[in-house]
This record gives structure tokens, C-alpha cells and sequence, in this order.
């Protein structure tokens, strides 16, 4: 049994020790907590707002089991998505080595292999056993979407020139579409066929950090803080074309680049419409959307840490 000597000295070491141990998860809490804001950080730049653009390498996970008479029959090779676009009316692009076509009608079901109606675009037929991929982008240029005339253009836009797809009309009213973060031109064709229709004249627009555009001097996308004077730019060379009035589009950042430019340009005005599809106009949200339940890098990293404690 300890004498009544040793009880303080060894109560004293004892309170050392677990003031020692506090302090100590302390401190790895806060760089637990540092790390994983810079990760996330790292994270949201990265996949947010950096504009470095980097080639996603074709993936298919299509194989073509027979085309014939204008209907291909497609079955998936990995795992199936929760929603199965293949398995939709809607009309997507598909590409194969060696062509390009698009997918309309409604789809029939047999086991795994889901059959749609295809027209070849671009290239030959696909052959059978051919791997395959879904397209968001249906089609490659405005001629090949609605058979229309279409010329390249060079809108001058800050830091040099932004080109530019127009399509001539009648109208004095003109159609200006705006795609969103890292899409291309093909990204509007599916919203501008009204527009060609009822005789609009069409400017499928790029803005800085696309390619061809001038480089934004911090490489990064901005949500329509800065693209927005692009887009005035766009609507300058309108009027100066014979545009009285604009109609605009924007999807995505495209979107947001729209409201930016109908908040901030003096040239608002000439606006007669505007049409968004899928606007990005909240940036919290969008960070929302892509790290579910992490409304900063601090908490998400916060609530992590009380997860694991409690398991």
C-alpha cells in the first residue's frame, strides 16, 4: 500500500499526464481541422473554379448488339446508374469509334439490352459489338443540328477576341447563348432551334478561359463576377450587326453570367427575354450540391471528426 507520502506526488503526475493528453488532442484536432479545410478548398478550386482545361479520355460503357434499318440495340457494361439516361425518350448523342449519331423515340426493353431509334450523323454505322457512349451534346455545329448556314466569328471581348457561331435571320431581335463552365458552343444548339425557327438571328457565344479566348489572369471561372462584360461585349457586336434587341440564354455558369450582365451592363436594356436552363446563381449552393450536407470545408471536416468519435 502507497504511503500517505506518494498519494500528492503521484495525483500531480497524474494531472500532468491527462492536462498533457488535452492539450495534445487539442492541437491535432486544429490541424485536423486545417488540413481538411485546405483539402476542401483545394477541392471547391479545383473542381470549381479552376478553368485549366484537362481532356476527359472518351469512356464507353455502351456496346452496340445490332443497328439495322435506322434502330440500334445498346446494352451497359459496367454498373447501372441510378437513372438510366439510355432508357429515356430523351434525345441524346452517341458516339463510336468512327461516328457520331443521335438517339430519339421511345425506348424498348429486352433484359439488359435497351433498343432506340438512331440517325448517323457523322462517320459509318455502328458495326455490332462496337463500344459506345451517351453524349449530352447532341450535335457538333448549328448546320448539322437544323440544316442552317452558320459562320465563325470573332466577337472582340477583353484581353483580345472570343469566338463565335452565328446563324443569320430576319429578325432584328437576336438570340445570344451563353454555355455554362466547361461545356462548348454544342452545349446551347438543343435550346436555339425556336429561335432559328421564328427567324432570329443566333450568337452562340464563348467567354474568357475557353478555348480560343483570352486566359483570365487568376485561371479561374468567376460565376459572372468578370464574364459577364464578355457578354456585354457579345450583345455590343449584336447592335453593331443590326440586333435592336436581344433575347439571352444561359445555362449552367452560363446562367449566372446572364444575371450578372442584367445587373450590372448599361446595355441591360436591349434585353427583351431571358432563358435559363439549370442556372448556377447560388455558388453555396452549387457547393451544396456537390458535397451533400457540407456547407463549408470547416464544418463538413467538424462534423466528420464528431462522426468518428461517436463511432
Amino acid at each position: 500500500m502507497p504511503s500517505a507520502q506518494n498519494r500528492p506526488r503521484s495525483s500531480g503526475r497524474g494531472l500532468r499526464r491527462l492536462v498533457t493528453a488535452l492539450i495534445t488532442l487539442a492541437v491535432l484536432l486544429v490541424l485536423l481541422l486545417g488540413a481538411g479545410g485546405l483539402y476542401f478548398a483545394g477541392q471547391i478550386d479545383s473542381d470549381g473554379l479552376s478553368a485549366a482545361h484537362i481532356a476527359d479520355p472518351q469512356t464507353y460503357d455502351l456496346v452496340v448488339d445490332a443497328y439495322s434499318g435506322g434502330r440500334v440495340t445498346l446494352h451497359r457494361t459496367g454498373e447501372k446508374p441510378a437513372r438510366d439516361d439510355l432508357a429515356t425518350a430523351d434525345e441524346y448523342g452517341l458516339s463510336w469509334p468512327g461516328g457520331t449519331g443521335v438517339l430519339t423515340g421511345a425506348p424498348g426493353r429486352s433484359g439488359i439490352k435497351v433498343g432506340r431509334s438512331l440517325k448517323v450523323l457523322t462517320g459509318n454505322p455502328p458495326a455490332t459489338g462496337s463500344p459506345a457512349a451517351l453524349q449530352r451534346d447532341v450535335w457538333p455545329d448549328p448546320h448539322v443540328a437544323y440544316g442552317v448556314a452558320f459562320t465563325d466569328v470573332k466577337v472582340p471581348c477583353s484581353g483580345g477576341s472570343c469566338p463565335a457561331w452565328f446563324v443569320p435571320g430576319r429578325s432584328t431581335t437576336w438570340f445570344v447563348a451563353v454555355h455554362g463552365k466547361d461545356a462548348k458552343r454544342t452545349e446551347p444548339l438543343r435550346a436555339m432551334g425556336p429561335a432559328i425557327a421564328a427567324g432570329l438571328p443566333v450568337l452562340d457565344i464563348s467567354y474568357r478561359n475557353d478555348p480560343g479566348a483570352p486566359a483570365d489572369p487568376k485561371r479561374q471561372h468567376a460565376y459572372g463576377v468578370s464574364e459577364w462584360r464578355d457578354l456585354q461585349a457579345a450583345v455590343a457586336y449584336a447592335t453593331r450587326h443590326g440586333a435592336k434587341q436581344v433575347v439571352l440564354f444561359g445555362s449552367s455558369m452560363g446562367g449566372a453570367i446572364v444575371a450578372s450582365y442584367l445587373e450590372h451592363s448599361p446595355s441591360a436594356a436591349l434585353v427583351r427575354g431571358v432563358m435559363f436552363d439549370a442556372p448556377a446563381l447560388d455558388f453555396r449552393a452549387t457547393v451544396d450540391w456537390v458535397m451533400p450536407r457540407c456547407r463549408a470545408a470547416r464544418a463538413c471536416v467538424l462534423n466528420r471528426t464528431r462522426a468518428s468519435r461517436r463511432s
